[in-house]
């Protein structure tokens, strides 16, 4: 799927949302259609480097996680959520060492994905891509962060 077809779901569906020229997702209306969601998901993990076997799908808590969850299932990974407060993270389940981990976020942001990155860096986990359905394909040190549109 190309970014403007992407975009045309999302739109029909109700779940892309856009202020001040920024855009973001509507987790529940994303939710409303579980095939949907699931082709966007698997869209998305094409993005990911086949040879990094990533084994653990970490995202934010709360509706933040639905769409995480749905990449999570359709790659037979283990799910898990990042609780981001102040300067301290923590995740629902253990994260193993040397565990190949992606981290989703409905919407890029930066500053989070850093977060949860250093997280899974201090225990000697590696962080092989950020996805997200919303942002820009760029970089955080050599960890590729990608997006749909």
């Amino acid at each position: 799927m190309d970014k403007q077809e992407v975009r045309d779901l999302l739109d029909k569906m109700g779940a892309l949302e856009s202020s001040d020229s920024d855009l973001s997702i509507n987790a529940r209306a994303l939710m409303a259609d579980p095939i949907v969601s699931n082709k966007l998901a698997v869209e998305l993990l094409q993005k990911v480097d086949r040879e990094s076997k990533p084994e653990l799908v970490l995202s934010l808590p709360g509706i933040d996680s639905y769409f995480a969850y749905n990449v999570a299932l359709s790659a037979w990974m283990r799910f898990g959520i990042c609780e981001t407060l102040d300067q301290e993270v923590s995740a629902s389940l253990s994260v193993k060492k040397n565990e190949k981990v992606v981290i989703v976020l409905d919407t890029y942001n930066e500053a989070i994905a850093q977060k949860i990155i250093s997280f899974v860096e201090s225990i000697n986990a590696k962080v092989v891509a950020v996805l997200s359905l919303v942002g820009s394909d760029t970089s955080i040190g050599k960890i590729p962060c990608h997006c749909l549109i």
